[in-house]
């Protein structure tokens, strides 16, 4: 005799379930692989610079290399040191490109060419954020996502 108030099984087993469970990310791989080209020109263009120093190089290097880190483990579903380490890259990374864009724009202050037109270092630092901040605020947001929305990375 069969139960008619009790729940159907699924015919799926649970690891099987679990495997499902994990979202496709395609959207942050691409993401991954387009500040990965983009870090890499950033890179190419501190080390033949002309101006580019030492701390911003290594800087560039070590915070950068850590944020495609945990991109990386975010969007590959891979667990990748703790998460309390990608909640506090969050602030790290927010505060390097604030003094990355505060270096850009004494940087920019400082040539010719924008002391001809006026407010001309305005001007670029505007474009440049303008174009920077969709990718910092998705960064941001993937990090919270690694940090705080992914339990089912954590607990495997």
């Amino acid at each position: 005799m069969t139960n008619i108030y009790k729940s159907p099984e699924a015919g799926i087993e649970k690891k099987e379930a679990e495997k499902l469970h994990f979202r496709s990310k395609t959207g942050w791989k691409v993401f991954f692989f387009i500040v990965l080209i983009l870090e890499i020109i950033s890179l190419l263009s501190l080390i033949f610079g002309e101006s580019a120093s030492l701390v911003n190089t290594l800087g560039e290097i070590v915070i950068y290399g850590l944020v495609l880190l945990g991109l990386y483990g975010f969007a590959f579903n891979k667990k990748i040191l703790v998460r309390k380490f990608w909640f506090l890259m969050i602030f790290v990374a927010f505060f390097w490109d604030g003094y990355s864009m505060f270096y850009q724009y004494t940087e920019l202050a400082e040539e010719q060419f924008l002391e001809s037109v006026p407010y001309g270092a305005y001007f670029a630092i505007a474009i440049f954020a303008f174009f920077w901040l969709p990718f910092l605020i998705i960064q941001t947001i993937a990090f919270y996502k690694y940090s705080f929305r992914s339990p089912e990375i954590w607990n495997q």
